[in-house]
């Protein structure tokens, strides 16, 4: 986290990406404390690379909301923040130029115990969500975490499969609320007597350059 962005890495079970790697969503999940059903998600960043695989420029990197919250992960589902499911409008969701929000794809990352896998990078704006997201999202509130994804489907379906439980016991048989971060403080632990890692310098530090990028 630095003054501009908030930095999310989320690590994947594969090794090497190819253009057709990924036909799915993967979110980073937001409860935040004192807003909607305590212990369910109330907003999330999604990268659909299902919906972008379709149609490009109209997907990526999505601002969403909770529209349907169930018992279980999944029978929960998000929403675009701007309502459409069909094209980005911006704003309130990421704009495609700008620097609302980047993902990128680190591949092959070694491991002492499972090999190789791959990292996909966040970077969400913080004028981004103060200024143009309307979620009231902000630095100095509680907020706690979770990672969900949805096999093979666009960011408009249901959570299919949620990280901290073994592959095999899928979003059906956990609770929403589940497996979720200790609470974070996002803005209180800033960069102290440091400069920050250029955000230019991160995005382009692998030869492959991010997924999608505002």
């Amino acid at each position: 986290m630095n003054h501009d962005y908030i930095y999310f890495r989320v690590r994947m079970d594969i090794a090497a990406v190819a253009a057709d790697t990924y036909r799915d969503t993967v979110g980073i999940l937001i409860d935040q404390s004192g807003v909607g059903t305590p212990g369910k998600p109330d907003f999330a960043f999604m990268w659909d690379s299902k919906g972008e695989e379709t149609k490009a420029g109209e997907h990526g990197l999505e601002m969403t909301q909770l529209d349907t919250g169930g018992a279980a992960w999944n029978q929960t589902k998000f929403d675009d923040v701007d309502g459409n499911s069909a094209k980005k409008i911006a704003p309130p969701d990421f704009a495609t130029s700008g620097g609302d929000g980047y993902v990128r794809l680190v591949d092959g990352q070694s491991t002492l115990n499972f090999g190789d896998t791959t990292f996909i990078d966040y970077a969400i704006s913080w004028n981004y969500l103060l200024t143009k997201s309307g979620t009231g999202l902000s630095t100095n509130q509680t907020w706690s975490l979770q990672v969900g994804s949805i096999a093979n489907a666009t960011d408009h379906n249901n959570i299919t499969t949620i990280s901290g439980v073994p592959s095999h016991r899928p979003a059906q048989s956990q609770p929403v609320g589940a497996n979720r971060s200790t609470p974070i403080h996002p803005g209180r632990n800033r960069f102290q007597n440091r400069t920050p890692w250029p955000w230019r310098a991160w995005r382009f530090v692998y030869s492959m350059p991010p997924v999608w990028c505002g």
